[in-house]
């Protein structure tokens, strides 16, 4: 989950947790497995997404561990 640079709406993150958590339903719902949510920093640090949806998290660093996520990472 990432920002596209040439899309400036942003939900807000009520909205956001909302949709995502429907989507996570859906896509479990139809391959019986918990998903992993690559989470973006910007996205993370704007909605805190890793606090309010409790599955794996997939955390994006290049050199260094990640440390964003509100839970520990998987990837």
């Amino acid at each position: 989950i990432a920002f596209r640079d040439d899309c400036t709406d942003r939900p807000d993150r009520a909205v956001m947790i909302a949709e995502l958590s429907r989507f996570v339903k859906m896509v479990e719902t139809h391959v019986r497995k918990p998903v992993l949510l690559r989470i973006a920093k910007p996205v993370e640090r704007a909605y805190r997404i890793s606090a309010a949806i409790d599955r794996p998290v997939w955390a994006t660093g290049n050199l260094l561990s990640p440390d964003y996520a509100e839970r520990p990472w998987r990837i």
